[in-house]
């Protein structure tokens, strides 16, 4: 290697077999590695932790103060069983605050989760892709997020429906935070996928083809979530699971491919 090239600190490996779960959960707690050991990367890391906060805040402190004072209009008194309702509401407040806080701070802090991913990538050894336009950023940084939100909206709003039949919250409830954690994860592996390139119906399409990895990815997602305030890890570190775990696959296929062009050689 010249001496001109810096050496990547932390080499990608091929994977001999196809990324499953158990990769994806390992590719997301290897973004503390690679984010705790890139100091330059640090400032790009801040920028998503600080909208995160004071969106969640806002939302939070807003929305809890308003279903307290409508729950207390609606039910009238203050008998213990408004108390109760309003402390219910205020965790359902407070974890769909986290929830929108994550999916908004995503497209607000699109250049600078670029810019992590692409630092991760030069940590990894990837050649550099082209820069993309900052208004193009944006509109995919969007876009992502909306169709994110908006399938995680859809998904609450069916399992709300469903939880209301009696005994059926013990299911809904665990079903809810899976189906937030995953659609999360679909964010943050939007992102290394999105500066190498990739159309949107492709990105779908590359999550459907490897979806365990998604899965395990976004396991790792909602283990931290479970962490107070390990919600604002998620996105910078996600971002950089997110970039490894990709790089990981695309490996995988080229091999894959390379292999197969090999072999249908070799036959002929």
């Amino acid at each position: 290697m010249s001496a001109l090239v810096p050496r990547p600190r932390y080499p990608l490996v091929v994977p001999r077999q196809k990324p499953g779960f158990v990769a994806g959960v390992a590719a997301f707690f290897g973004g503390f590695r690679i984010l705790l050991g890139t100091v330059r990367a640090w400032p790009y890391a801040a920028v998503p932790v600080l909208v995160g906060l004071g969106l969640f805040f806002t939302f939070a402190v807003a929305s809890s103060l308003a279903l307290s004072a409508q729950i207390e209009h609606w039910l009238g008194g203050d008998g213990w069983y408004v108390a109760l309702v309003q402390v219910l509401a205020s965790i359902v407040a407070v974890i769909l605050s986290a929830f929108f806080a994550l999916a908004l701070a995503q497209p607000a802090s699109g250049p600078a989760l670029e810019a992590l991913s692409r630092a991760t990538e030069r940590e990894l050894g990837i050649p550099e892709h082209a820069p993309t336009p900052f208004l193009t950023d944006i509109a995919r940084a969007t876009g992502s997020a909306l169709l994110g939100l908006i399938g995680g909206g859809l998904t609450f709003v069916v399992l709300l429906l469903i939880g209301l039949i009696p005994g059926a919250v013990v299911v809904t409830v665990p079903l809810k935070f899976v189906a937030a954690a995953l659609f999360i994860g679909w964010d943050l592996c939007d992102y290394p996928l999105s500066i190498r390139g990739v159309r949107l119906g492709d990105r779908l399409g590359f999550v459907g083809s490897h979806l365990g990895a998604v899965l395990g990815f976004s396991a790792g997602v909602a283990l931290i979530a479970l962490v107070p305030c390990g919600f604002l890890l998620v996105l910078p570190v996600g971002v950089c699971g997110a970039t490894r775990l990709v790089a990981e696959i695309d490996a995988f296929d080229r091999a894959k491919t390379t292999k197969g062009a090999r072999t249908a050689a070799a036959r002929q």
